[in-house]
């Protein structure tokens, strides 16, 4: 798996987690299974270290609460990250296109 997509993958997770304001546990544990399947443990850390930046919180929530209204603004960013992969290009987390 290319860099580039990693990279997307990293942060639409952390958008997708980030939707209700809350990282769980849980989330963060399947993030890191997914990429210890894919990659060795150097990059696996690597990656989950960067998905931890995008999240941008280091909060873990034990409660399985979703009272807040997902974030326009993160919405958008999916959109615009999928849309980008799909043209052929990734974008980076200022919403130009990865080199």
């Amino acid at each position: 798996m290319s860099e580039e997509v990693l990279k997307a993958l990293m942060e639409l997770f952390a958008l997708v987690v980030r939707q209700d304001g809350k990282l769980r546990e849980k989330e963060r544990d399947y993030v890191a299974g997914f990429l210890e399947k894919q990659l060795s443990s150097n990059l696996m850390i690597k990656y989950l270290l960067m998905f931890d930046e995008y999240i941008g919180f280091p909060k873990y929530d034990k409660e399985e609460q979703d009272n807040e209204f997902p974030s326009v603004q993160d919405s958008v960013k999916i959109l615009d990250i999928c849309r980008g992969r799909t043209s052929g290009r990734v974008r980076g987390r200022g919403g130009s296109p990865v080199p």
